[in-house]
């Protein structure tokens, strides 16, 4: 995907063409073309994940949405490792995104924030942290389904898991 839209900006350059007349020589719609050439606007970590397979453009399209290429990067590395699906790596885009856009106006709200942020990306969901008075609070992690739930069950457990003796722990949702 990453050569096509670097063969597409090549011919655009040098034809001194629009989108919409590259994509009716090449057969495309231009919806597709420009989609595929904005790819070439993520940072070139997450391109070269797109080029050896670890990233799908589903995947890697919510990303547009992240301006730092370090975030970018950190967010598609998540979503490698953690196998998210595309519409799991909207969400979770759509989540940080939703979180920045809150004013801080203490340090400790700023710690916080981080945290949050810092978790979302770890479990690719929502978190809320809630802190309270006399050093407590609670951490809230949302889920959507059953497969979730038992996703991030594992992702919490995992290391405590392989010290446990074999018994199975089933939730309902």
């Amino acid at each position: 995907m990453i050569e096509e839209a670097a063969a597409y900006k090549l011919l655009i350059d040098m034809n001194n063409w629009k989108q919409d007349e590259l994509a009716a020589k090449v057969g495309k719609s231009r919806s597709h073309v420009a989609n595929i050439m904005r790819l070439l606007s993520l940072a070139p970590p997450v391109r070269k994940l797109i080029e050896n397979g670890a990233l799908t453009m589903g995947q890697a399209r919510p990303l547009l949405q992240l301006k730092s290429p370090e975030v970018q990067e950190k967010v598609a590395q998540r979503i490698v490792a953690t196998d998210l699906s595309a519409r799991q790596a909207e969400t979770l885009v759509k989540h940080l995104l939703k979180g920045k856009k809150r004013t801080v106006t203490k340090g400790v709200d700023t710690y916080i924030e981080d945290l949050q942020d810092r978790l979302k990306m770890r479990l690719g969901t929502n978190v809320a942290i809630r802190v309270q008075k006399g050093n407590t609070g609670k951490i809230e992690i949302s889920f959507s389904s059953e497969a979730e739930f038992e996703r991030l069950l594992a992702l919490l457990t995992e290391e405590n898991e392989k010290n446990r003796p074999d018994e199975t722990m089933k939730f309902t949702v």
